[in-house]
């Protein structure tokens, strides 16, 4: 599994339930992110700021030792999330210095 930390997150829409994220296009991750049309959000509780800290880095192998649950398509779904969201790529959009990801869950 590859993982990051985003800096920008939010609802797009409820009908259907979208979703936008940002990806620097500096991001060593970017190119899996590119290559796969399913993806794990998973919003981190207050107690989990190691793991936050850890995605934000580069680094072998950011699962190691992180709890995890996989779901459909083996998606790394982080054990004590507050949110664990399984979703599916609608769009992308260039954004600057940025790719704007929309993903239906």
């Amino acid at each position: 599994p590859v993982g990051m930390t985003v800096n920008s997150f939010s609802s797009v829409s409820l009908d259907p339930p979208l979703i936008l994220s940002s990806i620097g296009l500096c991001a060593p991750s970017l190119p899996a992110f590119r290559a796969n049309r399913f993806f794990a959000v998973n919003v981190l509780a207050a107690d989990q700021r190691e793991f936050c800290a850890r995605f934000s880095r580069p680094a072998a192998d950011k699962f190691a030792g992180v709890p995890l649950t996989f779901g459909m398509k083996g998606l790394p779904l982080i054990d004590g999330a507050i949110a664990r969201l399984q979703c599916r790529v609608w769009a992308r959009y260039p954004g600057g210095d940025h790719e704007i990801v929309v993903t239906v869950r």
